[in-house]
């Protein structure tokens, strides 16, 4: 964490920026993954009809909407990536 901070900047965005790019650079990863096996798994997959517009444009309510989505009774197209995701990560959570 000591070397994404840059105190030389005057504002906490500026001293943590580096920090929040990898953060957003790990989120944006973490979404093409999960929509990359969704697309695997069903041709025909549409990130519209599988998620809200806001998950759609913010990476972590992505990755909380599809979380949640992935721990119900019938999970959507991107719910199931989720869980084939978590798997390949090493959480194996049944489904």
């Amino acid at each position: 964490m000591q070397a994404t901070i840059n105190y030389n900047k005057r504002t906490k965005k500026g001293i943590f920026s580096r920090f929040y790019k990898i953060i957003d650079n790990v989120q944006m990863k973490c979404f093409r993954e999960i929509v990359n096996i969704a697309n695997k798994n069903n041709k025909n997959f549409k990130i519209k009809d599988n998620i809200s517009g806001y998950g759609n444009s913010n990476f972590a309510e992505f990755f909380a909407e599809v979380f949640t989505n992935s721990q119900l009774g019938k999970p959507n197209e991107l719910g199931k990536a989720m869980l084939e995701w978590l798997k390949m990560k090493g959480y194996d959570i049944d489904d």
